[in-house]
């Protein structure tokens, strides 16, 4: 894994920092499936540059994340400690 957002992997690893609370609290543009959206642009992305699996963590509290990413393919890989839980996706499979 890379150690820093800026070390050169050779495209082995991406990393896209995503903030929580998608929007910053603006009404006007909740529940527009913002978080899907950009998640399945990062998977078009990275599969495009032949990518081939992204890891992601997240809070376990955060069930909306965990239904999102499920439905995206993802699976669980594992809880990092009591508080994130870490999931794979293997962008080498068909869609």
């Amino acid at each position: 894994m890379p150690r820093s957002l800026n070390e050169d992997t050779g495209g082995r690893f991406r990393t896209f920092p995503i903030g929580a609370g998608c929007g910053g609290g603006r009404s006007d543009i909740k529940r527009q499936r913002l978080g899907r959206k950009l998640m399945e642009k990062i998977v078009r992305y990275c599969r495009s540059l032949g990518t081939r699996q992204i890891v992601g963590h997240f809070l376990c509290d955060n069930k909306r994340m965990f239904v999102l990413i499920r439905s995206l393919g993802f699976e669980s890989k594992k809880v990092l400690d009591e508080n994130i839980m870490e999931v794979v996706v293997d962008l080498q499979q068909p869609l």
